[in-house]
Formats: C-alpha cells, sequence, structure tokens
C-alpha cells in the first residue's frame, strides 16, 4: 500500500477549456448575423456556410439552447458563433 506523503498536487485547480466569448452581432432584419464586433474590429459576415441548433441538459438547472453559425467574414476569417436562446446573449465559439 502507498502511504500518504501529503504533497500537494500541480492540479491542485480546475480551469475551463473552450469557454465560449461574448460579443456584439448586429442582425439582419431575418434574426441572421450581419456583422460582429471582435476585440474592438468590426467584422463583416460575407458568408453562413453552416446552421445548426443544440438542446441539451434539459434537466439541469441551467439547461442548453444554442443556435450555431459556421460563418465566413470578409476577410475569409472561418468562425464559428451562437445565439444563447435562453440569455439571448452572442458568443463566439472557441474550437
Amino acid at each position: 500500500m502507498v502511504q500518504n506523503s501529503r504533497k500537494t498536487s500541480s492540479f491542485n485547480y480546475l480551469r475551463a477549456i473552450n469557454t465560449p466569448i461574448p460579443i456584439v452581432v448586429k442582425e439582419s432584419p431575418k434574426k441572421l448575423p450581419k456583422s460582429l464586433v471582435i476585440n474592438g474590429y468590426i467584422k463583416h459576415i460575407a458568408l453562413i456556410s453552416d446552421i445548426w441548433e443544440i438542446n441539451d441538459e434539459w434537466w439541469r438547472s441551467k439547461p442548453i439552447s444554442r443556435l450555431y453559425y459556421q460563418a465566413i467574414t470578409q476577410e475569409g476569417r472561418q468562425i464559428t458563433i451562437f445565439n444563447d436562446l435562453i440569455d439571448h446573449q452572442w458568443y463566439q465559439q472557441n474550437i
């Protein structure tokens, strides 16, 4: 049997990974993302290449209900953003 050395591990805290970043989005009349502000810069959406919805963890106190957009900016950058359908806030998903 291994005795407890009472040494603390370097893993004594947890860090969230892939945490979404709140962003400001200007929507079109059809509620599609038209432009977004990231780090103080306005990025215009040139193309939305995919849209999907996720509804999960309905049994928790804060369920997940999100509408995702895979978009390409005018500069050619691919970005994944989503609208949280519960708190109506937009986020950039770090992937």
